[in-house]
């Protein structure tokens, strides 16, 4: 073999070294490029699943905060975000002499009884019509 043979045959071999290294290199920045692209899209899963999760609790747990004076409520998804994602639920029938989205006001006629928490049955007392007695303060009277 000449001189000549052997150096196009060490060009040659450098030339399909250079090839395969480029052939590696781009395999390499590809496999690379689609674990970025597949980390990022289980980010992106990750933190959906998440504010999904953190919906449904909210929704499941928090809709309905009826003191303990309504059976069913329903969900209002604008209530909900105006609240920051905490609860978005409003009571529907509410019972007790009570009223409001979460049941905790006294209906008109009552007033709120400081003795007793809110989520007491008798936390809203009837208020008596001006001049009228009750049976305590006509008991203090025969006294």
């Amino acid at each position: 073999m000449s001189i000549y043979h052997l150096r196009c045959e060490r060009v040659e071999e450098r030339k399909e070294k250079k090839i395969k290294d480029h052939q590696e290199t781009v395999s390499k920045q590809i496999s690379e490029n689609r674990s970025k692209k597949l980390n990022t899209l289980r980010a992106e899963k990750s933190k959906l699943l998440s504010n999904i999760l953190i919906f449904l609790f909210n929704f499941l747990y928090s809709v309905c905060e009826c003191n303990g004076h309504a059976r069913q409520c329903r969900f209002n998804m604008e209530l909900f975000k105006l609240s920051g994602r905490v609860s978005g639920g409003v009571c529907i029938g509410c019972r007790h002499a009570t009223t409001g989205r979460n049941c905790h006001y006294c209906r008109e006629g009552f007033s709120r009884d400081p003795t007793k928490p809110i989520t007491h049955r008798k936390a809203c007392k009837h208020l008596k019509p001006l001049g009228q007695q009750s049976q305590d303060d006509e008991t203090f009277n025969k006294v």
